[in-house]
């Protein structure tokens, strides 16, 4: 500010070099108040020759950008005695925000494929006991024999609700083969007391006959 109320050029200059650590900083300059350029720093040639061919206006960055500019006035005392312009090169920052952009893309493209092996990993771990169940049902129904099983689940998570219901279909197959062989074993009894009955019937009808003939 006091570079710009006194017109220093050598002022202004000595100013602007304090910039020199800020590698990103490709040109500064000052500019008086009617706008022509007091001291500069940097590349000279990519500032603006008058300080009005420029709005003012902050930081204009952007992820994509290679560059951005800033032209702010210099203010005492609600005072304007002039203003600065700054250019920085973003290049390096633009190159490390593509490559930050896309690791984070990768990253992400990563964890959706392993959400979704997960997923499918998941889906085929209950769809295939599912399956086996259906398949299992409809040999039952066709042979009627009772005294085939299904496979229990094996691997991680074998204890969960598709195990139970592997263990319940098994089990309601276990007990209608029971019932079949008891309903097998009445079944021959009841046979073996008919054929008892119908000796006997026929021994008596015999005997009945005998007796009368005598």
């Amino acid at each position: 500010s006091a570079a710009a109320a006194f017109d220093d050029a050598e002022a202004a200059a000595d100013a602007l070099r304090i910039l020199a650590p800020q590698r990103e900083i490709q040109a500064a300059g000052v500019y008086r108040l009617d706008g022509v350029r007091l001291a500069t720093y940097g590349e000279a040639g990519v500032l603006p020759e008058h300080a009005y061919q420029v709005e003012e206006h902050g930081p204009d960055v952007s992820p994509l950008a290679a560059t951005a500019t800033v032209l702010q006035p210099i203010v005492l005392d609600d005072a304007t005695l002039g203003r600065i312009y700054l250019r920085a090169d973003l290049s390096a920052y633009q190159s490390s925000f593509l490559r930050q952009s896309m690791l984070a893309v990768l990253a992400s493209l990563l964890g959706l494929g392993l959400a979704i092996w997960l997923g499918m990993r998941f889906i085929e771990r209950i769809s295939q006991p599912v399956q086996g169940l259906a398949d299992l049902a409809h040999r039952v129904r066709e042979s009627e024999d009772f005294s085939l099983r299904a496979p229990a689940p094996e691997g991680p998570g074998a204890n969960n609700e598709i195990t139970e219901l592997v263990q319940s279909f098994n089990a309601m197959l276990a007990e209608i083969e029971r019932r079949e062989r008891e309903i097998g074993a009445y079944q021959r009894d009841l046979e073996h007391m008919v054929d008892d009955r119908t000796r006997q019937l026929v021994a008596s009808n015999a005997a009945l006959k005998a007796e009368i003939r005598i």
